[in-house]
């Protein structure tokens, strides 16, 4: 058995030392005909100057374009040689395409985006969505958010009042029920975001963005100015798939004035089609600190006909009680400003 095994062993040595001989003289081979294939090229053809083969100088006959380019004592000027950009400006071309920026909205899903609006476009969005709870029915519009880029990592914020209609069924002191109907305005909100990724190796995009929560709305809103936070991320699988997500802060005030803490996030998966069409499912959670945890999964798609518009439409339900039975909206936004210049601000939404 030992003599079986170090025989194997030896023939196996002999095969990689053969193996290895064979490469090295397959690629002297190659050398050998490159340098060849070098030596075998035609060679400009040298003429001896005209003193040499007359005795007299040869008289030079030159353009005014010549004139106007040389020196005396200067050799004559080769012909001019294209930049290589020149060669390979189709490249340059289609690169350049991929990277020009695609509107890219916050909606249909509740995590942000992670890309900010680059510098000197506005970006409007706006929408409607119906939701239902027990008992209950709101509807609200316009919801528009207006971005607008004023650097290449940042973005004002603004988030007009939005219109609110809703119905709630309550017990009156007699103990029936009585249906109360509420309308008017929420508060509006106005903040910045500021992109901090890509971040190397993954190429990883992260933002923050902080807000407040300004009192404008009717007397059910809160009447204090409210901070929040929010960490939209994004990481791209492939060409069709990216994750996205956001993790955010919440400090609203109730109706009675007391603060209820709320930390939610959210995750989502995203599958795209160029960057023309994409669908999501999203999941959303919602940590108070009074009252129970909420959670709901949200769906939802959007198409992009162009760089400058987008449709979409979402819905959802929820998981867990304090969530809303089951919503759904529709959504329209659009891009204002110059995209003839390049920019710099890469859209998640993956090149085709």
């Amino acid at each position: 058995m030992y003599r079986v095994g170090k025989s194997i062993i030896t023939a196996s040595l002999s095969l990689l030392a053969t193996a290895f001989l064979c490469a090295k003289v397959d690629a002297a081979d190659q050398n050998l005909q490159s340098v060849h294939a070098v030596e075998q090229q035609p060679r400009p053809a040298t003429t001896m100057p005209a003193t040499q083969q007359t005795g007299e100088p040869a008289q030079q006959t030159t353009t005014p374009a010549q004139q106007s380019k040389t020196t005396p004592g200067s050799p004559a000027l080769k012909p001019p040689i294209a930049p290589a950009t020149q060669s390979i400006n189709p490249n340059l071309k289609t690169i350049q395409i991929e990277e020009d920026y695609w509107i890219d909205p916050d909606r249909p899903h509740i995590a942000d985006s992670s890309v900010n609006v680059p510098k000197g476009l506005w970006l409007q969005e706006n929408g409607f969505q119906q939701s239902f709870a027990d008992h209950t029915g709101a509807f609200d519009f316009p919801e528009t958010l207006i971005r607008l880029g004023i650097a290449s990592r940042l973005e004002l914020r603004y988030n007009t009042p939005n219109f609110f209609t809703g119905e709630a069924v309550t017990l009156n002191p007699s103990r029936a029920a009585v249906t109360q109907k509420q309308t008017g305005f929420q508060n509006m909100q106005s903040g910045f975001k500021y992109r901090l990724g890509p971040l190397a190796p993954t190429k990883f995009q992260i933002a923050v963005n902080p807000y407040v929560a300004i009192p404008t709305g009717f007397s059910n809103e809160s009447r204090r100015v409210d901070g929040f936070i929010k960490f939209p991320f994004s990481q791209a699988i492939n060409e069709r798939w990216d994750i996205e997500g956001m993790e955010s802060l919440f400090d609203p005030t109730g109706v009675d004035g007391r603060r209820n803490f709320d930390w939610q996030n959210s995750l989502v998966l995203n599958r795209s089609w160029g960057r023309q069409r994409n669908v999501f499912v999203e999941y959303v959670g919602d940590l108070f600190q009074y009252g129970h945890m909420s959670n709901l999964v949200h769906f939802g798609a959007a198409y992009r006909p162009n760089r400058r518009n987008q449709v979409d439409l979402q819905f959802g339900f929820r998981i867990s009680h304090p969530a809303p039975i089951a919503f759904f909206g529709f959504g329209y936004s659009f891009l204002l400003g110059s995209l003839e210049t390049p920019k710099l601000t890469p859209s998640h939404f993956p090149p085709k």
